[in-house]
Formats: C-alpha cells, structure tokens, sequence
C-alpha cells in the first residue's frame, strides 16, 4: 500500500531546473554555511584554548574538542540519515538547529574543559549533522544531471563560512571577549537555520519503514559502495589536518597570529571555487573521475608543497591551492552517495559513508598532535602523515573507479547489467554529430523550448537525436535507480521494489531498458528472420501453438541469458542442468530472478528453459562460445568485448534451430513410428455432413477457408492445411495432445458408394495429368466456381473431415459457438454408411461418423515437425497402426508442465 506523501514535500515538481528547486539550493547553501562552514574554523580555537581558556591542558588533550566535533558532525548521520528517509528534513532541519544554537550559547558560558567539550563537540556538533543529512538528502531529489554542480554551489556556503567565521571570531575575541564572540555566531547560525527551514523540501515522499540491523548493513556488501567508504574513511584522516594545524605550524615557524589567522581563510576562500568549479566539471567528465583527480593533488600538494616549505609564502601558497582542490572532496562526496544510492535511501547511505569518514577525523587529528609532541614540536612526522593518508585515500577511489568494468561484469546485482547496457546501447547506436551536444547542452529546458531550438532539424534528423538521447537518459536513470545497490539482496528481501520498477526488474534479468534493443537484438541473433522474429521459428518448431513458443519473447529470453552471469560464479551449463533436473535453484541470483519473473510470458519461458541449454550444447560444439562454457572467466575487458561482439555479428540458428526443437521437446510415442517409417502421399478431403447441406444448402461453402497448395513446403502452416473457417481454425492451433486418433480403413473402394464416388471424381478431374483440352477447361471452371475448395493434401486416406453444424451458426458470434463445442470435430470413416459398422470412441459407439478431439490433429503436424520433412510427404498409410478403431485420448502433454525459470 502506498504511503501519504507528507504536506511538506511535492513530488510533482520537476528536477534539474525550477524555481523550487534553486530555492532548495539556496536553502542548502546556508545550512552549509552555518555547518561545515563552521566546522571549517574550528583550527582558530585550537590556538586560543592552549594559550587561553584550556591551557593548563596539552595540544592533543585540546585537539580531541574539534576532532570530536567533526567526528559527531559527520558520524551522527549513520542514525539520522535513517530519519530523513523516514521523515524527511522538516524535523532535522528544526531540532538541528536548535540544538547547534543551543550548543554554542552554552560553550559561551563554559569555563571547564568538560564544558567545552559537551556544549560545543557534543550538542553543538548534534545539531549541525541533522542540519546536514536534512540538506544533503532533500537537495539530492532537486536534480540528476546537474547534481554535482549544485552540490558545488550548496557546499561553497561552508568554504564562505570558513572564511566569515575565523576572521569574525578573530575580530570580537579581542574586543568582546569569547562569550560574547561565541553568542555572536550563535546568532548568526540562528538566522541560517531559519532560512533553511523556511526553503529547504524535499522532492520525493517519504514513509516510516522497519528498521533490520540485516538490511541496515547491506550497503557494505556491495563492492562500489564499499571502496568508496574505504577511499573516503581513509582520506579523512589527513583532510582535516591542514584545516587544524595551519595555524599553528605557521606560529611556530615565526609567522604572526593574524596572518596565521588568515591562511586559513586563504585556505576556506580557494575552496569556495574548488566546490563549485570541479562540481561544474564533474557533470561533465564524471564524478568518480574528477574526484581521484582532486585528492591525488591534494595529496601531491602535502608532499611537496607543505613538507618541504618553511617559509610564509610557502605556507600561504600551500593553503590556497590545497583549499581549491580539497574543497572537490566536500562537495562531490554526497554526489558520489547519490550516484551509488536508490532513492529511498539516500539519507540512510549518505550517513553511513560519513560515519566511516568520521573515523578518520575522530582519530586524525589526536593522532598528529601525538607526532607533534613525538617530534619535539616539529611537523614533518604530522605532514608525512597527512599526505600518505590522503595518498592511499586518493589510490583507493582510483582501485574503485578502474574496477567498476570487473564489478559491473561479475556482479549484475550491483553494476554488471547499467554498465553493460551503456555498451550497448552506444554499439546499437552510432553516436555522433553536434546536434546531439546542442540537444544535451538544453535537455533541461521544457520541451517546447528544445524543439524550438532544434526546428532548424530536418525531422527525420532529430528523431534521430531524440533517440539518441533517449536511450542516454534510460541508461542515465538505470544508473541512478541502481545506485550501487545489490539487487539481488534488494530482490530477496524486498521483491515488490524491483517488481514495480520496470528498469530495476530488466536490470535483474539481464535484459535491455531501451524499448528497440530487445527486437533488434532478436533480429540480430536470428538472423534474416522476418517481421518480429517469430515466422523462422514457427516454420520449424512452433508446435504447440502457444503465445509464439518459440517467438519473440522466448528469444528475448534467450537473450537475456546469453548476456547474463550469475552473481555467484555459477555458469550457465550448471544452472541450465539444475533447472532441467528440477532441482531447487541454489545461487541467491537465481532465486532472485524467480522472485521477479513476469506470469504474463509463462509459455514462453517453458520453451526458452528448454531451448537455451540446446542452443548452448550445439553452438559449443560447433562455435565453442567460451563464455558461455567456460568455468573460469577471462578478463572482464575480452569477455565483454566478445559478448559484444558476437550479439552484434550477423548469426543463422537455422541449420541448429530443427536439431534443437529435437533436444527440447518430447519424442511422439513409440507407436508412432509405425506410421513414421511409411512416407507416402495421401489425398484429404474436407467435407461437410449431409445434415448441413440440407440445412444451408451450398452456403456451408462461405464458412471454409480456400486451400493454398502451393509455395515452399516449409511455409504450410495451419490456413495451408486446414480449411475450416478462421474461428475454427484459430481454436484448433491453440491445442495439442500426446495421443491421437487412428483407424484401420478398407482398402477396397465400393463404387456404389455415392461419397468415395464423388472422392474419386474428384481427385481424376483435379489432380489427373491427362492432356484433355476439355477436361482442362472443365477443372478450370471448377476451379473459377470454387469447388476445389474441398480439397487438400491431407492426413489420412479416405477421411473426412467436419465441422458440426452448431458450429457455423450464423446466429451466434464466435464466442458462443466455442462454448458450445470447442474441442471437437467430426471425422468419417471409409465406411460412414454403412449401418453394420459401429466405430467406438473412448466407450461411445458411432454409426459412421467419430467424435475427433481438435487436438488430436496437432499430433499430425507434431510428428511432421518432429522429422523435420514436407508436410505432404508426412501423413502416411494409417493402416500400418495395429488398432482397428480410432484412438481418442485427449490426455495434454506432460512434458511441457514445468515451472518457469525466467
């Protein structure tokens, strides 16, 4: 059941653009301000607590008040990011800021260290993490294409609070005093706080959902979301070091204390331009990539620029450019979490990437205050530190971002199947021209005002790029919707999620998001097959007539499993003899996809559970597919290049597709041999009881369909064969049956009889090849009047078939005359009227004519298929079968009742 969407949110409104949108942004960017932008300043207590209000405490005692002040900042979100998925960001945004004023007024009056401790690195830092995860999540449902660049914008309010709140604590401390300079910037947070909870909403709706330890922790399972906490817990212990110690390094090597003072607001004011800037970039040339770009600098700047320099300039120059660089590491981090993240989720993920982040910052700094006071006071140990930190962060988030290909390949669950379709769909798809950089330069505008700047466009042409980007944005929204997340884990404990999102359920079942790939792919696969796929395969194998068996859908099928690898390292040829042997699916991958299948495509998947294991047999002895049969895979890049590679070639499964329909489906039973290894052309005659005659006279002819006798033996088809009329004919190819009617005619040919007399004459003045101008012309007028309508290659000698008269009713529709008699059909023996003769029919007795099951006829055309032969040369000499009388059991195949796979 759907939640209500709180009165506060408005799902409605549109993203990447808007004005409610930009009002979210600039809601966030004062909550930035008043938050990271105060956390940013904290370096100028350090100084004034060792030298003033704490300093009968040492410098790593001191450093645990800002490191646990950042920590709880960051950390706290691990619960609170869980209440803004729940709540949304009304209530953070509210009690957050309350509770960071409060905090701060309360540092004012303190004057013990545990005082300082509890007001400003408890309740003041409480307070700014729910403002935080408040503003970081709802701005995350504002926008999708541009959401690193306004994470930028939001986020520079933290570097412009790192720059206003040092140099005004800098100013009032002398005059004022600290009370005083600590209710001054409680005030101003107050005012920040009013106006982001005046304009900051969310997007989407939000409901309470269950909290599960289990599934609380799952995000770490996935490789993606997982480095990237480790890339960012691990950075976190040298970024901050800069912030705190700048200062105070510049104090020791002579410098003075304002200016120490403003190298970090050098450091703050570089780092507005490095949130925004990179963040413009990073929609451009990828967020993963632009931020190993900017902490690899900001490391080689520890390294070489701050180690070795011991000089003002050198200390200055250091802060502006780590403060540009480092700043991409604040800004693009919620963007990264989003990217990785479903949208329910956000709040949740977003806390738990910071929570391991705040380890890094808990521990960072006391650990660099103990080098500090290891090295007598010197800052080379702390500056190693921090640069080899930052350096292995920076080598982390390239170990992620160079393995997302081996990820995305053997592990579908996470980022195997988004990565694959955005292959795809650029080799399906030639990708070029500057038409397509102007449509995506103004994708976000309206779609009236695109297709004005686009008229001067042929139509044709921008069809073309409309498609093009289409497809972009299916990719673009697959990733999103994705996220990082294990579907298979989402699909075994939350099945409906993946159920009701279309592009999550393809993304399981390896199957394509754009609407065109799966058909083209189904042409490209069954080569020159025609219209939508299906009249190759129906030629051969369709046999049971149900939902194109063996059609379009079963070969999507097909598809999807050429294409797909289980999560757990089971191969095809495994998993494929698991489900033929019935057994339990034993890989959470499979499991996953039984829980997600559609009903709708049940026969299809019959068939294609049958059909894959078949195409992977043949195409392995005669193609040698490796990855299909390989155990062990090889690497990621040459297995999905030859993945690619052989769905795009033009392959035939023609010369495999009869030998395969032999694999999947049951033999006929053995009696049927009897009739099989006797070929022998044979005369049928469709003909219609004398009871319909003397009722309808000669109109009965309108309910039968002409016969075509002519064209390709392998096009016959059920309007080539049968003649009834099209309501009969589309009951009869609905059926099938293992056993099927049989009798034992006389061979003799009683010319008194009135019917076979009528037969005979009949096949002499239609098939003779007698040169007889006049008889010619005689057949040719037949033919111009339609009386070879009767007439047909057939099954049986001698036999003719009926429809009942309560079936060609001109007084009732289609529907009512199926449900008076939908099954069967009348079928008279050689020897119809003689009233000796009684032919017994499943204990029924008959005088002339039998009761025939339709889908005893199917069993002809199954045994044709079965040989891979002419249908004409097909139907054999009945009286090879043992039995006298027909055998009608109606009795449904057996062998197709198999659960489905896929």
């Amino acid at each position: 059941m759907s939640q209500p969407i709180p009165k506060h949110e408005n799902p409605g409104w549109p993203i990447d653009g808007g004005h409610r949108a930009w009002l979210s942004t600039f809601g966030a960017w004062w909550a930035m301000f008043i938050t990271f932008g105060w956390v940013n300043s904290l370096g100028v207590f350090q100084s004034y607590y060792e030298q003033n209000l704490l300093q009968n405490y040492s410098s790593s005692e001191i450093a645990w008040i800002a490191s646990v002040q950042q920590c709880l900042t960051y950390s706290a979100g691990i619960l609170l990011g869980k209440v803004f998925d729940d709540y949304g960001p009304r209530w953070l945004l509210i009690i957050g800021g309350f509770a960071q004023v409060f905090g701060l007024m309360m540092t004012s009056i303190s004057t013990e260290y545990y005082q300082v401790f509890l007001s400003q690195a408890i309740c003041s830092a409480l307070g700014a993490s729910a403002v935080m995860y408040g503003t970081v999540g709802s701005l995350a449902t504002w926008w999708k294409a541009r959401r690193a660049t306004a994470y930028g914008i939001a986020i520079s309010g933290s570097s412009i609070g790192g720059v206003i709140f040092p140099i005004m604590v800098n100013r009032l401390m002398p005059r004022v005093g600290f009370g005083w300079t600590m209710r001054a910037v409680a005030f101003i947070i107050l005012v920040g706080a009013l106006i982001a909870i005046a304009t900051i909403r969310s997007n989407r709706s939000h409901a309470p959902t269950l909290f599960k330890i289990a599934s609380y922790c799952t995000p770490l399972r996935e490789m993606t979301f997982a480095l990237l906490c480790l890339a960012m817990a691990v950075f976190g212990f040298g970024l901050f070091l800069p912030f705190n110690f700048i200062p105070l390094e510049g104090q020791a090597l002579g410098m003075s204390m304002e200016l120490s003072i403003y190298s970090i607001v050098i450091l703050n004011a570089a780092s507005v331009f490095g949130r925004i800037i990179p963040g413009f970039l990073a929609d451009k040339f990828g967020r993963f990539n632009m931020m190993m770009v900017c902490t690899t600098m900001s490391a080689i700047l520890t390294l070489a620029v701050w180690l070795p320099g011991r000089s003002n300039a050198a200390s200055l120059c250091f802060s502006a450019f780590f403060g540009f660089f480092s700043g991409c590491y604040i800004s693009l981090t919620p963007a990264l979490v989003v990217e990785v993240s479903p949208p329910s989720e956000i709040g949740h993920r977003t806390g738990m990437l910071y929570f391991c982040i705040s380890i890094g910052v808990l521990a960072g700094s006391p650990i660099a205050g103990a080098l500090v006071e290891a090295n007598g006071g010197d800052y080379t140990y702390l500056k190693i530190f921090a640069g080899i930190t930052m350096l292995s962060g920076a080598v982390l988030i390239g170990v992620g971002w160079t393995s997302q290909d081996r990820i995305q390949t053997f592990e579908p669950s996470c980022w195997y199947n988004s990565d694959h379709q955005v292959r795809l769909a650029k080799c399906l798809v030639h990708i070029n021209g500057s038409e397509l950089e102007l449509y995506r330069s103004i994708l976000h505008l309206p779609p009236w005002e695109i297709r004005e700047r686009m008229a001067h466009l042929p139509e044709s042409e921008y069809d073309r790029v409309w498609s093009i980007i289409k497809r972009e944005k299916d990719v673009q929204e697959l990733e999103e919707a994705i996220a990082g997340r294990d579907l298979v884990q989402l699909a075994l404990t939350n099945p409906s999620e993946i159920i009701e999102n279309t592009q999550l359920k393809y993304t399981l079942l390896g199957r394509t998001i754009h609407y065109a790939d799966e058909a083209r792919m189904v042409t490209r696969i069954t080569d020159d097959v025609a219209g939508n796929g299906e009249i190759l395969i129906s030629k051969m194998a369709n046999f049971d007539r149900h939902a194109s068996p063996f059609g379009l859908d079963a070969w999507k099928l097909v598809y999807c499993d050429v294409c797909y690898f289980d999560g757990d390292s089971a191969v095809l040829q495994n998993i494929y003899e698991a489900r033929l042997r019935e057994e339990e699916l034993q890989t959470p991958a499979e499991r996953a996809r039984e829980l997600v299948r559609c009903d709708k495509l049940k026969q299809a998947r019959m068939n294609a559970k049958w059909m894959i294991p078949a195409i992977e047999r043949d195409l392995a002895e005669e193609q040698a597919p490796t990855y299909l049969i390989q155990e062990e895979s090889p690497q990621a890049e040459s297995k999905d290049k030859e993945i690619i590679e052989r769905l795009l070639a033009q392959q035939s499964y023609k010369q495999v597709l009869q030998r395969l329909w032999k694999q999947v489906s049951p033999a006929p039973p053995s009696w049927v041999q009897n009739i099989i290894d006797t070929q022998e052309q044979w005369g049928f005659v469709y003909y219609v009881s004398r009871e319909v005659i003397e009722k309808h006279g000669h109109y009965w002819k309108s309910f039968w369909g002409r016969i075509n006798n002519t064209g390709p033996p392998n096009r016959v088809s059920y309007a080539t064969i049968h003649c009834q009329s099209s309501d009969n004919w589309r009951s009869l190819r609905m059926l099938a049956s293992e056993n099927w009617p049989l009798f034992q005619p006389d061979e003799t040919l009683a010319e008194d009889d009135d019917l076979r007399k009528h037969f005979k004459e009949y096949i002499q003045n239609n098939r003779s090849q007698t040169k007889d101008g006049k008889k010619k012309k005689k057949r040719k007028r037949k033919n111009k009047d339609g009386n070879d309508d009767v007439l047909s290659p057939g099954i049986l000698q001698n036999t003719f078939i009926v429809v009942p008269d309560e079936m060609i009713s001109g007084s009732r529709n289609r529907e009512e005359r199926d449900l008076i008699d939908p099954c069967w059909v009348w079928a008279y023996d050689a020897d119809w009227d003689s009233s000796e003769e009684e032919t017994v029919v499943d204990g029924e007795k008959y005088q002339g004519r039998v009761k025939v099951a339709k889908w005893s006829l199917e069993a002809w055309l199954y045994a044709a298929r079965w040989e891979g032969v002419n249908f004409k040369d097909m139907w054999l000499k009945a009286q090879q079968h043992p039995e006298k009388f027909w055998i009608c059991y109606t009795k449904r195949l057996e062998e197709w009742d198999h659960e489905p796979y896929i």
